[in-house]
């Protein structure tokens, strides 16, 4: 029997990842606002290679239950304590793992794994986050926002309304420009704009972390240039629907439980902190 995932139909889950987010400013952490965070590989964490036997095993079964999931690979890190600056960007020391790894750890969320040490379930749970990339985006008074399209059991985002554009981050050579070349290639999938064409300020901001699930996502400040509105169009495979909403609006619908769950959790959190900032 196939797990549905999807957090829309489980929102004592989706309250527990929602508790778990910590959004924190780059300028608390002296990191240059109008800069760029760069990558730097590392060697994979020790307690990771140790599982690579035990998540292969897992994954195959999880492959014979869900015969379209594809083991992509991800970019990873261990935390805020990874994230460093020098006088002209911040630099994010991040391992290359993949997706049968975060399946592997969000499945410990839901059944306990007897055969994990403390250590092993320890860096799991608290130590193995996925790199991502998103932006806030706003022209005039307004953010775009787009709710996800539903592609089945696995997809835990599915019918949640996101701030646009997100992703994980894109893993490929040494992987330095990986933040910006993500934002590049989100935006352009999930609104159709380009991000030099119709962006007219964009630059990091925040950083979100969010153990329970595994979230490690620099967040940026996107200003759209005044006449892009009326070229932003969805891709129907990652976003059904494009919506405009006002700040005030948007923390009028986090106040009403009923309306928070509307959101996915990680947009939730970063409006929030938005908000009251």
């Amino acid at each position: 029997m196939n797990m549905d995932l999807r957090w829309k139909n489980n929102l004592v889950l989706w309250n527990r990842m929602y508790e778990s987010n910590v959004v924190v400013s780059l300028a608390d952490l002296s990191v240059p606002l109008d800069g760029r965070i760069v990558v730097k590989l590392t060697e994979t964490p020790s307690p990771l290679r140790e599982l690579r036997g035990r998540i292969e095993y897992f994954w195959g079964a999880f492959v014979q239950e869900h015969p379209t999931a594809y083991n992509s690979s991800v970019l990873a890190t261990t935390g805020i304590d990874a994230l460093s600056t020098d006088s002209r960007e911040g630099i994010l020391n991040a391992f290359v793992a993949d997706y049968a790894t975060c399946i592997f750890k969000n499945t410990l969320i839901q059944q306990e794994n007897p055969q994990l040490s403390d250590a092993q379930r320890q860096f799991l749970q608290q130590h193995f986050l996925v790199v991502g990339a998103s932006g806030y985006t706003s022209i005039g008074d307004e953010y775009v926002l787009g709710r996800r399209t539903d592609r089945g059991p696995t997809d835990r985002l599915a019918g949640l309304i996101q701030y646009l554009p997100q992703g994980l981050a894109i893993v490929e050579g040494n992987c330095q420009n990986a933040i910006e070349r993500t934002m590049a290639l989100e935006l352009k999938e999930e609104t159709s704009l380009d991000l030099d064409a119709d962006c007219g300020h964009i630059f990091p901001t925040h950083v979100l972390v969010g153990r329970l699930n595994g979230d490690f996502t620099i967040i940026h400040k996107i200003q759209l240039k005044p006449d892009s509105k009326e070229k932003i169009a969805a891709d129907k495979t990652e976003v059904e629907e494009i919506m405009y909403r006002t700040m005030p609006e948007i923390k009028r619908q986090l106040a009403q439980e009923n309306e928070r769950h509307l959101f996915s959790p990680v947009t939730a959190s970063v409006f929030q902190t938005l908000s009251n900032e």
